[in-house]
């Protein structure tokens, strides 16, 4: 079918930031990416400061007729990773997180110097994601892979993170988290999984996180000195 897709990005004060239509053709079952380009300015970037969210409004017309709308908001932001330390829109970032486990009001948890929060996938749900998005909160975005109660030994039978048979689940895992939390400016880095130990599981699933997102940090808490987290400091 031959579709014509509507874009338009708008301020908060319905500015028309970009505007336009593509038109692409597919075969059955085939599937193409369409890409936007649109110049924000710098006041309207998102930042803990300034929590700016612009709206994105997507309409598919198909022979004519609207199949779908879409309307969603988003926060711009540029994020870079250099050295041990993380920069949002060229300002150096101080990471002070809390973990959070979903069942207390948000107010309880962000207190004193505390300006974001350590959360696992399951936790991360759109709607915290979202509330984060508009408060200018951080978060790190932990896959639910948590090695904590197995022993601490590497040897055979010992602790997941050095069974090749826990590779698979363990690279699932961290992309399903990836993929759904994405596309929230307040998401600024993921932790691989919960744990003391490094060994084959860890290591390739860094590698496989790095090769998806090259801008924000990858950590892993129990990385022990070794090249299998980005080395940035978290309080």
């Amino acid at each position: 079918k031959s579709m014509k897709l509507e874009y338009a990005l708008n301020m908060g004060d319905s500015t028309i930031l970009a505007k336009g239509s593509r038109e692409v053709t597919l075969d059955m079952r085939r599937e193409d990416t369409l890409r936007f380009v649109a110049r924000v300015p710098v006041t309207a970037l998102w930042s803990s400061d300034s929590p700016h969210l612009l709206r994105l409004d997507l309409c598919n017309r198909i022979e004519g007729r609207v199949a779908e709308c879409v309307s969603r908001q988003v926060g711009v932001r540029e994020a870079t990773l250099r050295s041990d330390a993380l920069r949002v829109n060229h300002r150096p970032v101080q990471l002070h997180l809390a973990d959070y486990d979903g069942k207390r009001p948000l107010d309880e948890v962000l207190l004193g110097s505390i300006n974001g929060l350590f959360v696992t996938a399951d936790v991360a749900s759109e709607q915290l994601l979202a509330e984060c998005d508009r408060r200018g909160v951080w978060v790190i975005v932990c896959a639910p892979f948590d090695t904590m109660s197995f022993p601490s030994s590497l040897r055979r039978g010992g602790n997941p993170t050095n069974d090749p048979s826990w590779r698979e689940l363990a690279i699932s895992l961290n992309e399903a988290a990836y993929h759904a939390t994405k596309l929230h400016p307040s998401v600024v880095g993921y932790a691989i999984a919960r744990g003391v130990t490094n060994g084959i599981v860890i290591y390739e699933t860094y590698l496989r996180m790095k090769s998806l997102e090259r801008s924000l940090p990858i950590v892993y808490e129990g990385f022990g000195g070794e090249w299998c987290s980005d080395r940035i400091r978290i309080r």
